[in-house]
C-alpha cells in the first residue's frame, strides 16, 4: 500500500505518516527517557557537590515534564472521548471513570515500559531474530 496512488490516501499519506511515526516513535521515547535521566543526575550532581554549577534550569525541566505528561493524558483522553461518542461502550458512569483513571494512570510507568518493549521489537527487526513461541502443549479441563 506504501506509495502506491491506487490506494488513495491512505496509501500516499495515511501509512507513509503511520509506518514513520510508529517506528521512529520509540526511539524518540526512549531517548527522552535516558536524557530525563541524565538530567536528574545532572540536578543531582549539581544540588549536592557544586551548588554553584547551575547546568539544569529546574523550572523548566518542571514546565517541560508537566506539559509532555499533560499532554499525554490530553491525547489519550481526547481518544477516550470520540471512541465513547461513537460506540458508546461503556457501561455507565462507573466504567467511564475507570476508563479515565487508566488514561491517566498509563502515563506513569506503563507507556515507558511500553517504549522500551517497541524498542526491543525494531532491535529485534533490525537484527532479524527468530522468534518463537515453542511447542505449546494442550490440556484439557479433565483430570
Amino acid at each position: 500500500m506504501l506509495f502506491r496512488r491506487k490506494y488513495g490516501v491512505i496509501g500516499m499519506v495515511t501509512m507513509p505518516w503511520f509506518l514513520l511515526f510508529e517506528l521512529l516513535s520509540p526511539i524518540v521515547e526512549v531517548l527522552g527517557i535516558f536524557y530525563f535521566g541524565f538530567l536528574l543526575g545532572a540536578l543531582a550532581v549539581e544540588h549536592w557537590v557544586d551548588p554553584g554549577l547551575d547546568v539544569v534550569n529546574v523550572p523548566i525541566l518542571v514546565i517541560l515534564l508537566v506539559a509532555s505528561l499533560l499532554f499525554a493524558v490530553f491525547v489519550t483522553l481526547v481518544a477516550l472521548l470520540a471512541e465513547e461518542v461513537s460506540f458508546r461502550r461503556y457501561r455507565g458512569l462507573p466504567d467511564l471513570f475507570r476508563a479515565i483513571y487508566a488514561a491517566v494512570e498509563e502515563n506513569f510507568g506503563y507507556r515507558q515500559m511500553h517504549a522500551f518493549w517497541r524498542l526491543g521489537g525494531i532491535v529485534d527487526v533490525v537484527r532479524k531474530t527468530r522468534h518463537d513461541w515453542g511447542d505449546m502443549q494442550r490440556k484439557g479441563f479433565g483430570t
